[in-house]
């Protein structure tokens, strides 16, 4: 069998089902059995988990091409998070035996699949990482976070100019582990000294992210030593 990428493997292979969702629509919950991997083929997936202190965080935000319930599926143990959808998305859905069996029987799928899981570790050890930190700092590691995810996504991307998120006020808060009041304060007085653009809903322009690297001590890969 020839080797193919993680993306080659799910365009190769006919989904399971299809799953189409509105806004704020559930795909799973926490804790529901994980028969399936999915690909997000349109909109938007925020990943919820339960917290002991109240509201719920958001562990991962998944647009279009990125795919949800590895760690589950991989480890045949329940879905850790909710699955929500912050924009109206269409899903496919793997089940885990075929995604378990391409596994064994593909190792480039291999390599790139546990590549990705590997990441999304490290991303989450970050973010665990950060709630000592002032509001701020959180909220401005966050813009960066996805900031940077954008311009792997979208390779146009030059520079160091804008960035665009299609993402809500209240997502950023849940993602920093903040109140939405804070957030809204926060992203104002940014908004005032001409760092955010927030003049359309559900966007937030990011007119200087080199502004919240410097905040946060950050690089762009590329400009890593």
């Amino acid at each position: 069998m020839e080797d193919i990428s993680v993306m080659d493997w799910f365009n190769q292979n006919s989904p399971d089902r299809r799953v189409v969702l509105r806004k704020d629509g559930i795909l799973f919950h926490q804790g529901d059995s994980a028969d399936y991997l999915y690909l997000v083929r349109q909109g938007c997936i925020v990943m919820l988990k339960e917290s002991p202190f109240g509201n719920p965080f958001i562990t991962e935000r998944l647009e279009a091409g990125e795919f949800l319930g590895g760690f589950a599926v991989l480890g045949e143990f329940p879905y850790p998070a909710t699955a929500r959808a912050e924009r109206p998305a269409i899903l496919e859905a793997f089940s885990g035996e075929k995604v378990r069996n391409a596994l064994v029987l593909d190792r480039s799928f291999r390599r790139g699949f546990f590549r990705e899981i590997g990441i999304r570790i490290q991303e989450l050890q970050s973010r665990l990482l950060i709630s000592p930190e002032p509001v701020k700092i959180r909220l401005a590691r966050v813009i960066v976070s996805l900031c940077k995810k954008n311009r792997e996504i979208d390779p146009i991307l030059k520079g160091h100019g804008p960035v665009e998120l299609q993402v809500t006020r209240k997502s950023l808060s849940l993602m920093a582990g903040t109140s939405v009041e804070s957030t809204i304060r926060l992203t104002r007085l940014w908004e005032k000294e001409g760092i955010l653009d927030l003049s359309e809903r559900g966007r937030v322009l990011v007119l200087s992210p080199d502004y919240f690297m410097k905040m946060t001590f950050e690089t762009w890969e590329n400009e890593k030593d």
